[in-house]
């Protein structure tokens, strides 16, 4: 007669976070038993099974569907568009696969200030989601261009994370860890100084209707300089 088994797993669970902070590997123990009753002289035998929980990036980057709205129009609007760049809509698609080259890089960054309204919303969620994919010499000049961008164009800065709909709570965090690593790195030493000068230029940029927003913005990014 065979004997029960008990089966205990072992699931490593690695957590990855984004940006220069990540999670310490936790090991988690789960054991199960079958229902029968197992006698005392009954055999053990166990295996180990490794299992990597989903990192950071596969929890919270949403893959936006084709016919979710980016401003007034859904994304197949914006890829169908000729007056769009072939490169950008292919590095959307591609979750940053296709973003292998400085020349794209940092046409890409310098979209994020286009006075072209009607496209400006698919820029800006293609800037907000390169912070995801930023790495080694990507990440400076996006971070420096985040941190213009949101002295200079408050309002719509503002606008976009409160309201677009494809704009995740992590997109809200990326945008203000960006900010707070490009201080640390321009204002080393300074940076209390450096965010207040942010904060005075937000204010002052905004109405006093959007004063909380900016507050609350602020305090995001002191909290990735602590």
């Amino acid at each position: 007669m065979k004997s029960n088994k008990i089966l205990r797993f072992a699931m490593l669970l690695t957590l990855t976070g984004c940006g220069p902070s990540a999670d310490k590997p936790k090991l988690l123990t789960i054991e199960t038993v079958s229902d029968s009753v197992i006698p005392e002289s009954a055999d053990i035998e166990t295996e180990v099974i490794q299992l990597a929980e989903p990192t950071y990036y596969e929890k919270n980057f949403h893959r936006i569907g084709e016919e979710e709205m980016i401003g007034s129009k859904p994304l197949k609007k914006y890829l169908s568009d000729i007056g769009i760049p072939e490169k950008f809509k292919e590095i959307f698609i591609t979750d940053g696969d296709s973003l292998n080259s400085e020349e794209t890089s940092l046409a890409l960054i310098d979209s994020i200030f286009s006075d072209d309204f009607e496209r400006q919303p698919f820029y800006f969620v293609l800037f907000t989601r390169s912070m995801w994919w930023a790495d080694g010499s990507f990440a400076e000049p996006l971070y420096i261009a985040a941190k213009r961008y949101a002295e200079n164009e408050t309002p719509t800065l503002l606008s976009y994370l409160t309201t677009e709909k494809v704009i995740s709570d992590a997109d809200y965090s990326n945008w203000a860890e960006g900010i707070a690593m490009e201080i640390s790195i321009s204002a080393e030493g300074l940076e209390k100084e450096a965010l207040q000068n942010l904060r005075e230029n937000m204010l002052q940029n905004t109405s006093k209707q959007e004063h909380a927003e900016v507050e609350k913005f602020i305090d995001k990014i002191d909290s990735h300089l602590q």
